[in-house]
């Protein structure tokens, strides 16, 4: 009850935000406004409901695409839920590497560049619709390398820095395309 509360306080200012722009600028200005003011959802947390519903199907997505790869390539391993098991090992992909918190940072990148460099419609739309499939790749290819990692150099050398150092790498690169 406390998250729909928060999110109801989140929701409330948003409206406040929208509802006070409207009447002191007027429907002509706000016509022409309305994606930057769009902007601010991307401000507020998403509902815990939401978040809870979408990030295990998420994390199950990932893990189901890395062990599928990685069998592919005749490694021994094995995915149950969201634990991957290889022969010396057992990895969980864990909330955080749902691909949501990424998904969220990718798709303002996409809405906000879309809106400063592009000029037509539906290309911002193309390129706001793309974060989805870039984030879920980006991070399969993430929890891939984590996977092999942890089977050449162990659990330790995979969740350490190279845990940390892979999320800002790859964002770079999704942000780059």
């Amino acid at each position: 009850q406390l998250s729909i509360h928060r999110f109801a306080k989140h929701f409330s200012l948003f409206l406040m935000i929208f509802s006070l722009t409207l009447l002191v600028f007027g429907k002509a200005w706000m016509r022409t406004h309305i994606l930057p003011l769009a902007f601010f959802m991307f401000m507020f947390p998403l509902p815990e409901l939401l978040r809870r519903k979408v990030t295990y199907p998420l994390q199950l997505l990932s893990s189901y695409i890395s062990v599928n790869f990685l069998s592919m390539l005749n490694y021994t391993i094995f995915r149950e839920g969201n634990i991957i098991q290889l022969p010396n090992a057992t990895l969980s992909v864990a909330e955080a590497c749902s691909v949501l918190r990424f998904l969220v940072a990718l798709t303002f990148l996409a809405a906000i560049s879309g809106y400063f460099i592009l000029k037509s419609n539906w290309k911002r739309l193309v390129l706001f619709l793309c974060a989805f499939p870039i984030a879920v790749m980006l991070n399969w290819l993430r929890i891939t390398g984590t996977v092999v990692l942890a089977d050449y150099w162990g659990v330790e050398s995979a969740l350490g820095f190279f845990h940390n150092f892979s999320g800002l790498f790859i964002f770079c690169i999704a942000t780059m395309l």
